[in-house]
């Protein structure tokens, strides 16, 4: 049977409440300002002085309530029925038992209650410390999951890579040998001072190595968005060199600037396939594709545009994302593979064709190891009469 405490010790009176009370809130400032002086702006009863005090007195103990900020320092105490639902500020609750044994040493409840908060505030900060160091181990461990699993789910390209070389081998001899072609050519852009196309080496050559990367590991719609970058960056360089070959004076303060500035039109009116595409020049490859790789068009510049337009769809919105999201990160298609291939064939070709008629002084020296794709005798031939005016048979 538990023991009642109401007997051996009764119920507060207001008078001496008030009384403890005084006593509790100057001994415990008393202490913050001597013995506590570190700590003292951590306690609200510190900091938010003047404030008033709420006692509640209930048959079984008493209810105090701290109040900061007011505007004068005041105690207030009254015998209740039943206590106060709203606990808003500062909450402490006296049995009979703990007010009367603190009312014989006020200084020592306010000791008491000073070194408790401080101890929690540390236990709380040890605790946060504890779930801190824990919450850091779980991510960790959870990043780790994640990317191991990421890398499990990226295995899937090594397949699409092998069937890419058993199904293609020599199609991608031939590609790479392009590239080996290209990164080879800076000597030929120092000689013909094609100072843009120098600028712009490496962004092409890394691009073209890009998108043979991508379709080898499944990823078609990828791969073709970089082959545009090398259509768009290839004819711009050509045509940046070429108008300043015939006017210096074009020269702008920053070249490599100038080269960067995605405001310059491409495929739109006035803009670099317009300039570049003259009648002249789409004739002669409009011939050239007729007579040696059995293909007729009306028009280049507008084989050009088209083929612009196309790669650009996988720019912005990939023509393909909906089978590759069902198929998982990677899966070798033959028909996507072959698309590709031809694509990028036509445009490295383009390039070259229209770089070599822009710039004909090369037809009489030894550049023509370092084209690319690879030009026979007849199609050189072809390429250097037409491009003096004069008629190849």
């Amino acid at each position: 049977m538990s023991r009642d405490y109401s007997q051996t010790y009764p119920s507060i009176e207001p008078s001496e409440a008030r009384q403890f009370l005084q006593q509790y809130t100057d001994a415990f400032r008393n202490l913050l300002d001597s013995k506590y002086r570190t700590h003292k702006n951590d306690f609200p009863l510190y900091t938010g002085w003047p404030f008033e005090i709420f006692a509640f007195i209930v048959p079984s103990g008493i209810l105090v309530m701290y109040k900061t900020n007011a505007r004068e320092f005041a105690i207030h105490v009254q015998a209740v029925k039943e206590l106060p639902k709203e606990r808003d500020f500062f909450p402490q609750f006296y049995t009979n038992r703990h007010f009367r044994a603190a009312t014989k040493k006020p200084q020592a409840e306010a000791e008491r209650e000073i070194d408790l908060q401080l101890s929690l505030e540390s236990m709380i900060e040890d605790y946060e410390s504890q779930q801190s160091e824990r919450m850091e181990r779980e991510w960790l461990e959870n990043v780790k999951f994640e990317v191991g699993y990421y890398l499990k789910y990226l295995a899937s390209a090594y397949e699409v890579k092998k069937e890419s070389f058993q199904n293609n081998v020599y199609e991608l001899f031939d590609l790479l040998e392009n590239v080996l072609r290209f990164q080879n050519r800076m000597e030929t852009f120092a000689g013909i001072h094609a100072h843009s196309l120098i600028l712009l080496h490496e962004q092409i050559l890394d691009d073209m190595e890009t998108s043979i990367f991508l379709a080898i590991h499944g990823k078609y719609g990828a791969a073709n968005s970089t082959l545009r970058r090398v259509l768009e960056v290839g004819f711009r360089g050509i045509e940046s060199d070429h108008r300043l070959a015939a006017r210096p004076g074009t020269r702008p303060a920053n070249l490599a600037e100038w080269l960067q500035d995605n405001d310059l039109s491409f495929a739109g009116s006035g803009g670099i396939i317009e300039r570049l595409l003259d009648q002249t020049t789409d004739t002669i490859v409009v011939s050239f594709f007729k007579k040696f790789r059995s293909r007729e068009y009306a028009s280049i510049r507008e084989l050009v545009r088209e083929m612009y337009r196309e790669l650009s769809q996988y720019v912005h919105v990939e023509l393909n994302s909906d089978r590759q999201i069902v198929l998982g990160f990677a899966e070798y298609d033959a028909n996507l593979f072959e698309h590709w291939e031809r694509t990028y064939s036509d445009v490295v070709l383009l390039v070259d064709l229209i770089f070599l008629l822009k710039f004909p002084s090369l037809f009489s020296s030894n550049a023509g190891a370092v084209w690319f794709p690879k030009l026979s005798a007849e199609e050189l031939e072809f390429l250097q009469l037409s491009s003096t005016g004069k008629q190849p048979n």
